[in-house]
């Protein structure tokens, strides 16, 4: 178990990295480095970089769903329902 100097000790640590990735993105953002590919850099998701830092992104996601890919998912989606509906059915059809 953590002692009380101990925890403060751990979130000075936290305060100073999160004071140094603050600055660090700055100066990125000056050499015209976008926040996704600062927090690539540092191994963070682009969330962690915002909540360290403070800072809100400056790109759009990554992942911007088509339409193709949309109805895809919403098919894959029915198609399960769809399978699990027929088994109950299946089921209360045995148990009759």
């Amino acid at each position: 178990m953590l002692n009380e100097l101990e925890i403060d000790l751990i979130k000075q640590e936290r305060d100073i990295v999160k004071a140094a990735l603050k600055a660090c993105r700055a100066e990125c953002q000056k050499r015209g480095i976008t926040s996704a590919e600062f927090a690539k850099m540092c191994g963070l998701s682009r969330v962690q970089l915002t909540v360290y830092t403070g800072a809100v992104p400056t790109t759009e996601p990554d992942f911007v769903e088509t339409a193709e890919q949309r109805q895809a998912r919403l098919k894959s989606r029915d198609d399960q329902r769809e399978a699990i509906a027929n088994e109950y059915n299946a089921k209360r059809k045995a148990q009759s």
